[in-house]
């Protein structure tokens, strides 16, 4: 009888703990968070290049190119540059370089103007040499139908020092491709109407099924 009564005390106990469980617990929905491209969505590119090539070593700490080739609500997924491609000797002393790919919006004078994304760090090798392609997570940069896009300097490059790094332009003097610059400490940004050098570049971008 006793052993009766004390199984019966526990079952009170165990009914009585689970339901306070129950009303102390917060039920969440269930949020799912993914960086994977929908099924269906398709690959669109857009490439930048010219028969004549130049090179830049970014002597303004960030130089960006006026995007508008791509469908408005996409997602950027990469930028392929061409790095280090001239022959070393001793003004091309390359080293380790830390740069950020960036995007831009363009604001209402067709300058650059907020930023679209966080910028994406990465770092170019002193023994590098060809093209390389900078991935940006899916979703974080959506396309606002045109933008700049570009690289920028970790740290500005210092005065009377050597060429540490290049990047391949374009020779496109005279025609309509836009590139704004500017210095890491100066205001506003500068462009040369007579004289563009657009990265020579290829943009991939995520667009998603309609639904």
């Amino acid at each position: 009888m006793k052993h009766l009564l004390f199984l019966a005390l526990l079952l009170t106990a165990g009914i009585g703990f689970s339901q306070n469980l129950e009303k102390d617990t917060i039920q969440l929905p269930e949020v799912r968070i993914s960086n994977t491209p929908p099924e269906k969505a398709k690959v669109v590119k857009t490439k930048f290049s010219s028969l004549c090539v130049n090179s830049d070593a970014l002597f303004y700490d960030e130089m960006v190119t006026l995007v508008t080739s791509l469908p408005k609500n996409g997602y950027i997924s990469s930028v392929t540059f061409s790095f280090n491609e001239t022959p070393r000797n001793g003004l091309y002393g390359y080293k380790d370089t830390d740069l950020l790919l960036v995007f831009y919006e363009v604001d209402a004078s067709g300058k650059p103007g907020a930023a679209i994304v966080v910028p994406v760090p990465f770092t170019l090798k002193a023994d590098f040499s060809g093209k390389m392609e900078i991935l940006v997570p899916y979703g974080d940069a959506k396309n606002p139908g045109k933008f700049f896009a570009g690289l920028r300097r970790v740290i500005p490059r210092t005065k009377n020092t050597g060429i540490d790094f290049e990047v391949d332009t374009l020779c496109a003097k005279g025609n309509k491709i836009v590139m704004y610059k500017r210095r890491e400490n100066a205001n506003g940004w500068l462009t040369d109407p007579y004289s563009h050098h657009p990265f020579k570049m290829t943009i991939k971008e995520i667009v998603p099924p309609s639904k």
